[in-house]
């Protein structure tokens, strides 16, 4: 193989991970959202959260079985890269300062002890802010009404009920699998037939 053909090959194996259309990122994200909402639902140990780490090799694993087999048929644009630094520091500058706003103790103490008390409702804001940031910075458009979701689903389980969440946060999981599961068997069934 020719260093030019595998510059090629490189290349386009690194395109595929920006590649949306097969819904991969949204069946990972989906499932992320679904086990948050459940450790919210059940009130579980924070420890569960760390469950998250072995999801991160489904997106892994699709992509080489499904997207990179089917990567001669794809027409893969490079994105254009955004000028996102400045707007990574104004998001967290404006955060912080919402967050320091936001409390009622003083000092440091103050801001974990407003965080711990408003846990939903602050990962919720984290979490529809980041989707929203990365949906700019890699032009993924649905990202920002996930991001979306997100923010009304935490703000409902943490909103409604203080003592046990009505499950919200899980139902914005599903919905986004189910849109992400839609996306990758109209990309697997597509690429069966060519």
């Amino acid at each position: 193989m020719s260093k030019k053909s595998k510059k090629n090959k490189e290349k386009r194996e690194s395109l595929i991970w920006k590649f949306f259309e097969d819904g991969i990122w949204d069946i990972y994200l989906g499932i992320l959202v679904i086990w948050l909402g459940l450790i919210i639902y059940f009130q579980w140990s924070n420890w569960f959260g760390l469950m998250i780490i072995p999801f991160a090799i489904i997106p892994v694993m699709l992509k080489r079985w499904v997207t990179l087999p089917r990567a001669v048929d794809l027409k893969l644009k490079a994105k254009k890269k955004r000028k996102i630094t400045g707007i990574a520091i104004i998001v967290v500058v404006i955060f912080s300062v919402l967050l320091f706003s936001l409390k009622k103790e003083p000092g440091l103490t103050g801001l974990f002890h407003y965080i711990q008390e408003n846990s939903n409702l602050v990962i919720g804001s984290l979490l529809g802010t980041v989707t929203w940031f990365l949906a700019y910075a890699l032009g993924f458009q649905r990202l920002y009404f996930y991001g979306l979701l997100l923010f009304v689903a935490f703000f409902f389980d943490s909103g409604l009920s203080t003592e046990k969440p009505f499950g919200f946060t899980v139902v914005a999981g599903v919905i986004i699998l189910l849109a992400g599961s839609y996306l990758f068997f109209k990309f697997f069934k597509e690429g069966a037939t060519k």
